[in-house]
């Protein structure tokens, strides 16, 4: 696959602010993200470059899975 199982995804969906943008669950849809399955955290945001509305939501999903991640690495590391 493309991506290591449990890497963190982020998708900007851009261009909310225009009516005919795709919808956030059609992106998703038709990138396919449901076959990544439960093991890969993902999110997808739908965000307006032009006025930055929903960018900061995005990059903090990002973070807080890359936060989670390290916590369940440590956790494994620490049962060995």
């Amino acid at each position: 696959g493309l991506l290591a199982q449990g890497v963190p995804l982020l998708v900007l969906a851009n261009k909310q602010d225009v009516p005919a943008a795709l919808a956030v669950p059609e992106v998703e849809r038709r990138l396919g993200l449901q076959e990544l399955g439960a093991g890969t955290p993902r999110c997808v945001q739908g965000c307006s470059a032009r006025d930055g509305l929903g960018l900061h939501q995005g990059l903090r999903s990002l973070y807080d899975m890359i936060l989670k991640r390290r916590r369940l690495q440590r956790l494994g590391r620490s049962k060995r």
